[in-house]
């Protein structure tokens, strides 16, 4: 059997069950190269295609870097792109207000080296960080969070950042799925740290949505 001609049905044919194709192997074997003739197999059957790989090392690295290589092939990922540009503008804000609790640049700075940008991590790296954070503040972070974020949608895009964002990346890829089959190709999962493998995990979790039209390949030594 013509694994790419096998690939191109499967692709096209509808189907309620989750499509993810796992390459392993040795390095060397051929898997980045296997998986860029399926990325042109799904862009000529007329599916939208993206690609990441060791150069985006955290989640945030890889939805960013996805989800500007699907907009430059046309698509809009209008719900992604704009809570990333909350998340950031709120970000910048508490790091400029002048009221900011005691500690917060610094807590800022720390959660820094988990995003791109200004950062991203793991629900659990932050979450250790807030937690040291909090340890030394007591109750103050929530309550200052509270008075400047009205919004809950806010208070949570700054709390769980990945979590949120994650939840719009889905959304808006599934909108896609509607139009046309979506492959996300994930190369060079081996040398990835726990946060993204933390983050992969969740996104491939029935429990998150992802539509059976959107196919994953996964490459791994």
């Amino acid at each position: 059997v013509d694994l790419r001609e096998e690939f191109r049905r499967r692709l096209t044919q509808e189907s309620a069950e989750r499509n993810i194709l796992f390459l392993y192997g040795p390095a060397g074997m051929g898997k980045s190269t296997l998986a860029r003739a399926l990325a042109r197999v799904a862009a000529e059957a007329g599916a939208w295609v993206t690609w990441c790989d060791e150069l985006q090392p955290s989640p945030l690295h890889a939805m960013v870097k996805m989800a500007n290589d699907l907009t430059a092939a046309g698509a809009a990922l209008t719900h992604f792109r704009e809570q990333y540009a909350r998340w950031y503008y709120l970000q910048w804000q508490m790091d400029k207000d002048p009221y900011a609790l005691l500690g917060w640049p610094a807590l800022s700075a720390r959660l820094t080296r988990y995003f791109p940008f200004r950062p991203a991590g793991s629900p659990s790296d932050i979450a250790h960080v807030l937690a040291d954070f909090v340890a030394g503040q007591q109750e103050r972070p929530l309550r200052y969070l509270g008075r400047l974020l009205e919004s809950p949608e806010d208070r949570r895009l700054i709390q769980f950042p990945l979590q949120a964002l994650r939840e719009a990346f889905i959304q808006d890829v599934n909108a896609l799925a509607q139009e046309a089959p979506v492959l996300l190709i994930l190369d060079s999962l081996d040398s990835r740290p726990a946060p993204f493998l933390e983050w992969l995990q969740a996104m491939l979790d029935p429990g998150n949505g992802l539509s059976p039209r959107v196919w994953m390949v996964l490459c791994s030594a």
